[in-house]
């Protein structure tokens, strides 16, 4: 289910920009689904591996294009790194599917890109997670942030800021089992960029580890590593899951 909700996303047509810029993700364990928003031709990605523990898998990636046509498959074994550059015709929008199984990856691409925080996974990060941003729809009342972690002695703060700045819900636990907080939108903070944050907890005993982030609402699941990205092409990914999702009249 969550590979055909990660398709609605990045299918249709993006507005042009140009939005080049040196950001990677957090480190990453568990599968993952990038999506390149627009890409022009042959555009590059990159997957740095990260180890855990005595786990041994490689990191399996697959690069398609919106008709579902595989443009790229690859292994990066532990240690190493894998660079892919897509091939063939040009597309508005390609998936990477990047899957390190309990080991980590780090992501990074020559355009601009978001990753799906829905899902069995949502972002699962490892330690230190730089701000992250979410394009909320101006028909969007509130939404809800959910976070839990896969083994005892891991917490976090995960801190969620409205565009002006304020901070306007924080979650500060050792995540045992999942909470969730529900955030509610002012109709002047519709239609605009919200800031996620994670650093050690304030509260709850421990630091910063392992923790599964998930944004669920009326919205695209998705957050971006800037928030000119998000702006830019929020709406645009939006619109298209909106109308992917709409039930059949």
């Amino acid at each position: 289910m969550k590979r055909i909700v990660v398709a609605m996303v990045f299918c249709g047509v993006l507005a042009a920009g140009a939005w080049a810029q040196e950001v990677t993700s957090p480190v990453l364990r568990h599968t993952h689904y990038f999506v390149l928003v627009d890409p022009g031709e042959a555009p590059e990605v990159t997957l740095e591996t990260r180890a855990f523990y005595d786990y041994h898998e490689g990191v399996t990636v697959k690069i398609t294009d919106p008709g579902g046509d595989v443009r790229f498959e690859g292994m990066a074994p532990l240690g190493q790194s894998l660079h892919a550059k897509v091939q063939g015709e040009p597309a508005d929008a390609f998936m990477v599917t990047a899957e390190p199984g309990m080991n980590g990856i780090v992501f990074s691409a020559n355009v601009p890109w978001c990753v799906f925080v829905g899902g069995q996974w949502g972002l699962g990060s490892n330690n230190d997670v730089p701000p992250m941003y979410l394009w909320v729809p101006p028909d969007c009342e509130h939404f809800t942030v959910a976070a839990m972690a896969g083994s005892p002695g891991e917490s976090g703060r995960i801190m969620v800021d409205d565009p002006s700045g304020e901070q306007a819900a924080a979650m500060d636990s050792t995540f045992d089992e999942r909470e969730e907080t529900v955030i509610e939108v002012p109709a002047d903070h519709m239609g605009a960029v919200w800031t996620l944050r994670w650093s050690d907890p304030e509260v709850a005993e421990g630091r910063l580890d392992d923790i599964n982030t998930f944004v669920e609402g009326e919205l695209t699941p998705v957050l971006w590593p800037t928030a000119e990205w998000a702006q830019q092409y929020g709406q645009t990914l939006w619109e298209r899951h909106r109308a992917a999702t709409a039930p059949e009249e």
